[in-house]
């Protein structure tokens, strides 16, 4: 539905599956990662010309952009709470 989109809720029933399979977040994490690496264009630097990957340093900052977005949303909540 389109409220449980905006919560961001859409794949939380997934992910709660897969972390239960793997056995952990680590252990997630570490599969999430492998998929990239093995799937996508995720570790791909980008040369000259290229439609695919990222230039340098891009996907780490992707990947800590993502984690500090929901670091201040949980120091926030925490915040919130006290």
């Amino acid at each position: 539905s389109l409220t449980a989109m905006a919560g961001g809720q859409e794949h939380d029933e997934l992910f709660m599956m897969l972390a239960h399979r793997c056995g952990g977040i680590a252990p997630l994490l570490d599969a999430f990662f492998s998929f990239l690496y093995k799937k996508t264009d995720f570790y791909h630097i980008m040369q000259e010309g290229e439609n695919m990957g990222f230039m340098p340093g891009v996907a780490e900052k992707l990947v800590l952009a993502h984690f500090k977005k929901y670091e201040d949303m949980a120091s926030k909540a925490r915040a919130k709470a006290a």
